[in-house]
């Protein structure tokens, strides 16, 4: 659904924009640049940090979701929690 969104208001693939970096013990993230945060004007949507950290961990999630909601036992609805923000 992010995707979706992303591609309806920017229509490009939300992966042609990432760019790589890694932490000290190696693991690997995506990110969006300030350039690119500023292109697609984050900050008027309200997005006030520099960059846009894109965790490996929000993938897995994205994808279990979507495979939940188009399976035939869909059941109930979904709690997300973190940070504050991450549910807006």
């Amino acid at each position: 659904m992010a995707n979706t969104l992303y591609n309806k208001l920017w229509t490009v693939d939300l992966d042609s924009v990432l760019d790589n970096t890694s932490d000290n013990s190696g693991k690997n993230f995506k990110y969006l640049s300030t350039e690119r945060v500023t292109e697609l004007q984050l900050p008027r949507m309200n997005y006030l940090e520099g960059v846009l950290l894109i965790r490996t961990e929000y993938h897995i999630v994205f994808e279990k979701l979507v495979s939940r909601a188009s399976s035939p036992s869909r059941g109930g609805g979904v709690v997300v929690t973190g940070q504050p923000g991450i549910g807006m």
